[in-house]
């Protein structure tokens, strides 16, 4: 069984509350009792030395046992110091380290109790039968002795000492902390939730308690760096708990298939394929590594597995467990993991075998012989010359181990030396390495007696475990299963791993992978769960045709959601030792809901891939899920680029965004590169969208430079010339590099720049339908699928589009392509942001039933050229791509904000209301890769196409003077009554006869002030960038304000908006005045409310006005090539949406110190300001 998700996260909460339980009771201890300081004692010229963090022994009350206790602890503080730690490192680790001593050895011993393996201890508290039986019977005086419980704890962990000495030996350092009555009271209470009753029958509760024990740090860790920064770090980073359905996966298909192969009865149902030959193999002399072992759930499995074998050769369970720990070893960098990967072997040894004589499994730490001089020499001070000599050359071996765990090649290293120090004169003839190394041992044998110390003892532990880690790299094994870290490894190790593994060492589980297939005996196998990228991407290329996939034997792809807390995306996968010529199973669960279900059920589609398959596809991914014949197309059709006259291109990349570019409604002029507007379109990717998207972006072009306005380079590219000039302007497909739906192409029409993030297919020389013959191919499913088999998803690089193989489709797929692509044109007319804009009630909405039909008669036209009489549905390596067919939502019919947002449009000159109501017809629709229009196709404008100053001669509606609308009951200008007039000129015209606006809006003045700018905001936010047209600028209290016409912002604009406020308060003054002369002559509670409501009002348009003649006043004349935030900031205080206004203040502090020294706003304004 395995822990629930529930289970889990209850544990979790469990494990993290008795860390903190601990770690301030045994800090209290150190510091209350044995003067151990949790800060540094004062003083000048602090240097974090060990005595720095201890209190002289003399100022402390202690018993001779507590001074001997102390003694112990400054003891094990030296020792961590010689290794490296400063004084506040080592307190700050020791008291870390008996914490989970201490959390561990309950836990332990809970889960020791829930198998039978000692009497019931914790899991009643006092009341637990073992306790009560001994205190009643051996021990009644003990009753009422406050420590008597926890001591009785230690005895039963000596059950389980001889087997994980590190974790219960009572000599630790540790031991010295012992907590209080009120601690373990509440401890008990933590590990007694009913909800973890059933966890602590499973041994795998002890791995998730330690990767849990961590959590809290690793988020800090990530928030201080993005990778790791020492040994430690690495360590508590990488540890991810492996789930049992792959644990058991991997297993079977590693050691079980060897155990299969010897002809073993042993339960494989999740082994794929067939065994393969017969080879023998002894069970006694089986050898399983896991050399990142965490907690040590692989090798559980493997026990699990071993178990099964034994008994199949007539022993029971019982006697197995003997056999079975020799066979495993295990190695991390963390300790503590080593401690809990031999409790949790152990103890499912003694569930089997609770009376026999067990001998640990060979789990170590990845250490270097300590560096202690005067430890050196105090141990190996009697050697032999050949064996010091052997303990020199091991010490200097060894010294990256902490940082490299298995992936240090030691024993390669060692193969080099030791034929110099085994053929010295100084040795005898018959030494060998063998009787070096049990010298050494011996040697660390005499140091550790009865009365040695902490730091003795603890130089001893360690040189031990990088003697036996030594061993382990220089065995040989039948299985290597691994969770092994990934990402970068910490710095200090760079160059040693790119040295020792060449192109395995773009990530560290690349290597980590390479290592264990070092580490295979002739016929063994490696498996291993890391990140799927290696499958996938370029930057493994070399790894994934020269080491991974000539050995693969089987894969399972899963996806996201395997490891607990860790957003990578895994796969399980098994090698073997030596290339092999058969093919490779390939299992997809990547839509698989429950995982652990469909690997036990045999869900998930499998494919049967020979490595070969893939050299056809550029770098050489393993798109294992693509049908033969788009495999094939791969060889038979040519590349996009060098034929039919195709190229494919990146463009500019600005390096400042915010400072050149803009959304075009906020741009004083903008049109195509040929226009000679400053202002020039430009194609920035956006988001998915097949066959059609409007250009929003323009970008400040200098037509003398042929560059950006300003622009000399930048950093890593000193040019002043931009990618790809001489392209620009040319029509052509664009698609945006990045995007989490899909690859979608559509057109960009003539007189556009692009960017970088918007690349482009052109076709130089070419007419308009050729490029409907290339859009039709590259939104169909089969250029989706052949693409997705080369990029990681999401990501569409240039290179990728350029190899991508091409099949000019039949004429039919252009004519398509063309509908296609107009009918979402004609869903432009109804969006106000989009150059093709006429009104809310103009064009047409996309049919989705139409649009899919269409899209897949084109899939299929595509497929026909490769033999596929059905259209191909494109898979990414990850996900199924969001094709058109589910992707597409329709533009709904013009609800409530839509049509205000028109009037108040219309009301401002904005928009022309004669097309809405057909008195006039807008410019004609220009053809897809035309330029595009310099205004949008629905505003008003003058005879040579510019935008209105003043209504045209017969215009059914005035404008605003100044360009202002007041939110003002009464006002001639007044917002709502403007709305109303323009309502009315649609309706009795022959627009729409009734508008949703005047049905589903009760309150319109209230909508105007409380929510619409918010959703005009949004509408007019696109690219990362916001740009509302309509300015709403209130007092706070929203019962008086403007609305100011951005585009037509002016300095005649800011001393209107002055005038407006000046005018306000001087008829409110007015109105008081008559009032307060009305109350004069007699008392009337309403009136003196009203009054008073006046004089609030008239307070706040005063700061209003203050604000507003700031600004008239200062000389500063708006302009619009700042953008509109930038031209915002001078009037900050008068915006009172908070979304807005935010956006605003960060440019306004920026603005104050000098920060856009670009802008006409930076000096002409701030740059004036006292």
């Amino acid at each position: 069984m395995t822990l629930s998700k529930l289970t889990r996260d209850s544990l979790s909460r469990t494990v993290r509350a008795l860390r903190w339980l601990f770690e301030d009771e045994f800090g209290k201890q150190a510091s209350g009792r044995f003067g151990i300081r949790d800060t540094p004692r004062p003083g000048p010229d602090k240097i974090d030395s060990l005595a720095d963090w201890l209190d002289p022994v003399e100022n402390l009350s202690l018993t001779p046992v507590e001074i001997a206790q102390r003694d112990e602890l400054i003891h094990a503080l030296r020792y961590l110091c010689s290794e490296g730690l400063s004084g506040g490192g080592a307190v700050q680790r020791l008291i870390r380290e008996a914490a989970f001593t201490a959390v561990n050895r309950l836990l332990a011993v809970r889960v020791a109790e829930a198998i039978g393996v000692v009497p019931e201890v914790l899991a009643r508290g006092r009341q637990s039968a073992g306790y009560r039986d001994a205190v009643g019977d051996l021990f009644p005086v003990l009753a009422h002795d406050e420590g008597s419980y926890w001591a009785y704890v230690q005895v039963a962990g000596d059950e389980l000492s001889s087997g994980v000495p590190r974790l219960f030996d009572r000599r630790h350092p540790a031991s010295a902390f012992a907590p209080s009555r009120a601690c373990l009271d509440k401890a008990l209470e933590l590990i007694d939730l009913p909800e973890l009753a059933s966890a602590w029958a499973e041994p795998e509760a002890l791995g998730w308690s330690y990767q849990f024990f961590n959590a809290d740090d690793v988020a800090v860790m990530r928030s201080e760096s993005a990778q790791p920064r020492n040994s430690r770090e690495l360590a508590v980073r990488n540890q991810f708990f492996t789930p049992r359905y792959v644990v058991d996966w991997l297993v079977q298909n590693t050691l079980g298939r060897r155990l299969a192969q010897a002809a073993y009865n042993v339960d494989l149902p999740l082994l794929v394929g067939e065994s393969g030959d017969n080879r023998p193999l002894a069970l006694e002399d089986i050898r399983v590594l896991d050399p990142a072992v965490g907690s040590g759930h692989f090798l559980l499995g493997c026990y699990d597995l071993l178990e099964q074998a034994w008994i199949a050769r007539g022993l029971d369970s019982s006697e197995a467990a003997a056999k079975i720990l020799p066979c495993l070893f295990g190695v991390d960098i963390d300790p503590r993991a080593a401690q809990v990967a031999q409790a949790v072997l152990l103890l499912r040894a003694r569930r089997a075998a609770p009376a026999a004589e067990l001998t640990a499994p060979t789990i170590v730490t990845a250490v270097a012989l300590p560096h202690s001089s005067e430890l050196q020499q105090e141990a190996f001070g009697g050697l032999s010359s050949n064996a010091r000599d052997l303990a020199d050359t091991i010490a200097d071996a060894l010294s990256r181990a902490p940082q490299l765990g298995t992936l240090l090649k030691v024993e390669q290293r060692l193969a080099s030396e030791l034929n110099r120090v085994l053929t010295t004169p100084k040795l005898a003839l018959d030494a060998n390495e063998t009787a070096v190394v049990e010298e050494l041992n011996h040697a660390l044998e005499r140091l550790v007696t009865a009365t040695s110390t902490a730091e003795e003892r603890m130089f001893t532990a360690d040189a031990k475990d990088a003697l036996r880690f030594l061993a382990i790299c220089q065995n040989r094994y039948d299985a290597v299963l691994m969770n092994p870290p990934f990402g970068d490894p910490i710095q200090e190790t760079r160059d040693y791993i790119r040295a020792a593994y060449g192109v395995a060492a773009t990530d560290m589980y690349a290597a980590f992978v390479a290592r264990g297939v070092e580490l295979l005996k002739p016929e063994g196998y490696v498996g291993a769960i890391t990140s799927r990228t290696g499958f996938f991407l370029t930057s493994f290329r070399e790894w994934r045709s020269e080491l991974l996939l000539p050995r693969l034997r089987a894969m399972l792809d899963l996806g996201v959601g395997v490891m607990h807390n860790a957003m990578v995306e895994s796969a399980a996968y098994v090698v073997q030792a030596a290339p092999h010529n058969g093919s490779a199973a390939f299992r997809r669960l990547l839509d698989e809901p429950d995982l652990a279900i469909a690997v036990y059920g045999g869900a998930g589609p499998t494919y049967e891939r020979h490595p070969r398959d893939f050299r056809a596809i550029p770098e050489e991914p393993a798109a294992y899920w693509l049908p033969e014949p788009l495999l094939r197309t791969f060889s038979s059709a040519p590349a996009l680029e060098g034929t039919a006259r195709l190229i494919a291109r990146r463009g500019a990349y600005t390096g400042d965004d915010f400072r050149y570019l803009r959304l075009w409604w906020e741009c004083p002029e903008s049109g195509s590169i040929e226009s000679g507007h400053r202002w020039v379109n430009f194609a920035k990717g956006g988001e998915y969208s097949p066959y059609y998207s409007d250009i929003v972006l323009t970008v400040d072009w200098d037509h003398d430079r042929g560059t950006f306005n300003d622009f000399h380079g930048r950093k890593g590219r000193p040019s002043e010339i931009p990618e790809n000039r001489d392209l620009f302007g040319q029509p052509g497909l664009g698609w945006s590099r990045r995007s989490q739906k899909g690859f979608s192409v559509r057109p960009v029409m003539a007189g556009t720049i692009f960017a970088d993030k918007g690349p482009m297919v052109l076709a130089p020389g070419g007419s308009a339908s050729d490029l409907d013959a290339v859009l039709a191919y590259l939104n169909s499913g089969l250029a989706a699928a052949t693409l997705e088999a080369m990029v990681a998803f999401g990501s569409y690089e240039v290179g990728a589009v350029q190899r991508l193989p091409f099949l000019r489709p039949p004429d039919e797929a252009s004519r398509v392509s063309r509908t296609l692509t107009e009918a979402l044109r004609r869903e432009g007319e109804r969006v106000e942001t989009d150059h093709l804009f006429v009104s809310p009630w103009s064009g047409a909405p996309a049919n989705r039933e139409q649009l899919v039909r269409w899209s897949r008669e084109i899939d299929q036209l595509v497929a026909k050229a490769i033999g596929h009489y059905e259209p191909i549905v494109p898979l990414s390596a990850t996900y199924p791509t969001k094709w058109l067919e589910e992707d597409f939502e329709p533009v709904p019919e013009p609800g409530p904000h839509e049509e205000l947002s028109y009037l108040v449009g219309v009301a401002f000159g904005r928009w022309d209301v004669r097309y809405a109501t057909g008195e006039a017809e807008p410019l004609a629709m220009p053809d897809p890769f035309d330029p595009l229009p310099r205004v949008a196709r629905g505003m008003l404008v003058e005879e040579d196409g510019v935008p209105a100053s003043r209504p045209p001669k017969d215009y059914p509606l005035p404008l605003p003077p100044d360009l202002l609308l007041h939110d003002d009951p009464g006002h001639p200008a007044d917002v709502v009554t403007a709305v109303h007039r323009t309502a009315e000129i649609v309706t009795s015209g022959g627009g729409p006869q009734t508008l949703r606006l005047t049905s589903e809006i009760r309150d319109l003045r209230k909508y105007v002030r409380d929510k619409f700018f918010a959703a005009h905001l949004k509408q007019y936010s696109r690219s990362r960038r916001s740009a509302p047209i309509y300015w709403q600028l209130a007092v706070p209290s929203k019962r008086w304000g403007l609305w100011l016409y951005a585009p037509a912002l002016s300095r005649e604009s800011l001393f209107a908006i002055s005038r407006a406020a000046h005018d306000k308060m001087a008829a409110l003054s007015d109105k008081i005045a008559q009032i307060r002369a009305g109350l004069a002559r007699g008392d009337d509670r309403e009136l003196r409310h009203q009054a008073e409501s006046l004089e609030d009002l008239l307070t706040e348009i005063e700061k209003f006005a203050a604000t507003a003649d700031v600004a008239a006043q200062s000389g500063w004349e708006p302009d619009l090539n700042d953008g509109f935030v930038l031209n915002a900031a001078p009037l900050e205080a008068l915006f009172v949406n908070r979304v807005w206004r935010t956006q605003i203040t960060a440019h306004h502090k920026v603005l104050q110190k000098g920060g856009y020294p670009w802008a006409s706003v930076q000096s002409q304004f701030y740059g004036r300001r006292p």
